[in-house]
């Protein structure tokens, strides 16, 4: 809605007023990249809880911002660098080394983009607010690219990456 920027502070979560004011604090737990819903309603995160694993930087979360206390798993998508479009259909989050995990709400099904190989690792991915293309960074020792790949595809290719 434009009424509330989130943000992380000292591995806490805050919001503020996009029109300025003093910053409350939401949460009072660690919790890592902000991402509100389309409708503002939800505001998603990451915690290192006890669901997490060494594979993993942590397990997605929901809060609704008015009550810090409705902090609920959300057991959709594994990993940190959350995204989730605006209409909250489709969610993805980086699964560390393993790939990419996507969820589409509509769908009901659940997708792991694997790395293409070992010593690669899928990062910080975003959706296209037309909900049709997959943004992403590919890491490999000291070389970074972009790719871009047809979400729809993806989600019918079992193989992963084109």
């Amino acid at each position: 809605d434009g009424e509330w920027i989130a943000f992380q502070l000292n591995n806490q979560m805050w919001r503020v007023s996009a029109y300025g004011g003093t910053p409350e604090r939401i949460l009072d737990f660690p919790s890592f990249w902000p991402t509100w819903s389309g409708d503002s309603s939800r505001l998603y995160f990451v915690h290192p809880g006890s669901n997490s694993t060494q594979d993993s930087w942590g397990d997605l979360w929901y809060v609704m911002p008015d009550d810090p206390g409705s902090a609920t798993y959300y057991d959709v998508v594994k990993g940190g660098h959350i995204h989730i479009t605006s209409d909250g259909n489709v969610i993805v989050g980086a699964y560390f080394n393993d790939g990419i995990t996507m969820h589409r709400r509509d769908l009901g099904s659940d997708k792991l983009i694997p790395v293409p190989e070992k010593g690669m690792a899928l990062i910080r991915p975003v959706v296209s607010p037309s909900g049709g293309q997959l943004a992403f960074y590919m890491v490999q020792e000291f070389s970074t690219h972009t790719w871009t790949a047809d979400l729809n595809n993806l989600i019918n290719n079992l193989d992963g990456l084109p």
